[in-house]
C-alpha cells in the first residue's frame, strides 16, 4: 500500500474513533451542547464561515503560482458558500446573525 493510501486509512480510523465528539479540532470553539435547532444552525453557519475564510486564505496564498490548485480550491470555496447560504436560509428571518452581510466574501 502506498504512503498516501496508508495516511488516508489512518485518518479515517481516527475519525471513526472520535465520531461521537463531532467535528473537533483544537481551534473549534462551538457549543457542542446546542439546546435547539436555531443555535445548532448558527453553530454550523459559524463553522462554514470559518471554512470559507480558510479557503479564501489558501486562494490568496496560491495567487497565480498554481492555477490548477487554485481552481480546485475556488470550486470548494463556492460549495462552502452554498452551504452557508443554505444554513442562513434555514434560520427564521428575525434571528440576528453577526456578520450576516459578509457571508459571501468571495475569493480575492
Amino acid at each position: 500500500m502506498n504512503q498516501f493510501a496508508s495516511d488516508i486509512k489512518k485518518i479515517r480510523e481516527r475519525a471513526r474513533q472520535h465520531r461521537e465528539q463531532g467535528a473537533v479540532t483544537e481551534g473549534y470553539k462551538a457549543d457542542r451542547n446546542a439546546e435547539n435547532l436555531v443555535s445548532m444552525i448558527k453553530e454550523d453557519l459559524y463553522a462554514e464561515r470559518t471554512a470559507i475564510e480558510s479557503y479564501a486564505s489558501i486562494v490568496r496564498s496560491i495567487g497565480d503560482s498554481d492555477p490548477t490548485t487554485r481552481k480546485v480550491i475556488e470550486d470548494i470555496f463556492k460549495v462552502e458558500e452554498e452551504h452557508a447560504d443554505d444554513l442562513k436560509n434555514m434560520l427564521p428571518k428575525n434571528v440576528l446573525i453577526e456578520d450576516a452581510a459578509q457571508s459571501r466574501r468571495g475569493p480575492p
